[in-house]
């Protein structure tokens, strides 16, 4: 790295030293491009032309580019096998560990553990444990969130937004039918195949509702999850 390559990174490092987490962008950029390395790769697999006007693509996703059907040979993932208690608060967090690349991002991983060590030598030393684990837990979660809203279906984050309104309550297997029938119908023909157990089987294994097989309600992590997309501006107008 050349004199003015330096001193260009000392001034952005002094520019951002005024923030509570500069480097939390720094570190979401590289989960994202982790997680959706593959999804990039598909959209330039499909990129047709590129001109000044703007790009263009060939044949769109289907639904199972995203969320493929149950398989019946996979029973524990079958929603109508879930029998958790509807009045279970109890959401896990992605067991495992937040992947480190699978390339060399070795400038801005020098950079953002320079932030790291820099912050956490503010800490007294009997809070650095504290101070790391509940930062560390603050990622998981976001990294967990930013997997789901990748993933999640437009029809899905609806049901999530009509189960938090009926929070007191749930809401019955007649009244989630009635609104998978009216939701099929309009994704015809992609969504044909599909049936409700599959649709929701995703929001049951990543947490975010519980069912008895009866009824249907959201959980505290589902509620959670509608907040974070509100206060991080995602939007809810997604395909499916």
């Amino acid at each position: 790295m050349g004199p003015e390559s330096s001193k260009a990174v000392s001034q952005m490092i002094a520019a951002w030293n005024g923030f509570g987490w500069p480097h939390v962008a720094l570190f979401m950029s590289l989960i994202f491009l982790i997680m959706f390395r593959k999804k990039i790769g598909a959209l330039i697999d499909r990129l047709s032309k590129l001109s000044p006007s703007g790009a263009e693509f060939g044949n769109s996703p289907v639904p199972e580019d995203l969320q493929a059907p149950i398989s019946k040979k996979d029973p524990a993932r079958v929603v109508e096998q879930n029998k958790d208690s509807i009045e279970s608060e109890t959401a896990s967090v992605q067991a495992q560990g937040i992947p480190l690349p699978p390339y060399s991002v070795a400038n801005s991983m020098a950079v953002a553990r320079e932030f790291v060590e820099n912050e956490i030598s503010t800490v007294d030393q009997a809070d650095q444990h504290e101070y790391l684990v509940s930062r560390l837990s603050f990622m998981r979660v976001l990294w967990n969130f930013e997997y789901i809203y990748s993933m999640i279906f437009g029809g899905q984050i609806a049901l999530l937004k009509h189960l938090n309104h009926r929070i007191i309550n749930g809401v019955a297997k007649a009244e989630v039918e009635t609104l998978w029938a009216e939701h099929q119908a309009k994704w015809a023909p992609q969504m044909n195949h599909w049936q409700l157990d599959q649709y929701i089987n995703f929001l049951v294994v990543q947490g975010l509702i519980l069912t008895d097989g009866e009824s249907f309600a959201i959980t505290a992590k589902g509620r959670e999850l509608l907040v974070w997309m509100l206060q991080s501006s995602k939007t809810e107008d997604k395909l499916w």
